[in-house]
Parts: structure tokens; sequence; C-alpha cells
């Protein structure tokens, strides 16, 4: 399924809080680091009109590491009907904040 984001929207793949290791070893998670995981992720795809009313509309970009809002946006259903987690769409305007780490 191929999912292309319109108008003033953006694709996200948001960041997902693992509660288990690669070799099964049950990790304990504390809620802040829940609360972290759920307002950042990637964007991988760019609606057509998103930031076109902004003063900087090129501020993000495919690839860019963002902060958005918790409870905005909207999950992305697959094919049975089941609310997919790794995926979410939400409005421009919703992102606060571009990340970018110093090397």
């Amino acid at each position: 399924m191929k999912i292309t984001p319109l108008g003033y929207r953006v694709l996200i793949k948001p960041d997902i809080v693992e509660e288990k290791t690669k070799s099964g070893i049950v990790l304990t998670i504390d809620k802040k680091a829940e609360q972290r995981a759920q307002v950042s992720g990637v964007i991988l795809d760019i609606g057509p009109d998103a930031w076109s009313e902004s003063k900087n509309p090129h501020c993000c970009s495919i690839g860019d590491r963002v902060l958005f809002q918790r409870y905005s946006g909207m999950r992305i259903p697959d094919d049975l009907g089941n609310m997919r987690e790794d995926l979410l769409v939400l409005n421009d305007t919703d992102i606060s904040a571009k990340v970018e780490y110093a090397n």
C-alpha cells in the first residue's frame, strides 16, 4: 500500500520504544522515555502544500527528524482495517521542531 500525503499534511514514522532487546531480554521502560518516543519521528513524505504559508517554506524535508504534538495526527489503517503504529499523517503546523545533532 502506497500512502501519499495531500495538501498541508506530512507522513511521519514515529519512534517506537523497544520493550525487548534482540536477544529477548525484557526492558523496563520509564514513563518519560515512552513520552519522548511518542513525540519524535522521521519525515517519510511531504504533501505539496506543506509549509507553503510559512516564512520558511523549505524548513523540513524527507528524512529529517522532527518533534510533533503528542496527540496530533491520524493513524493509518492497514489493508485489514487494523491501525498501524508505524505511520502517522499530521498537519505541517503540528510539527514543533526539527532535531539536528551536533557532531
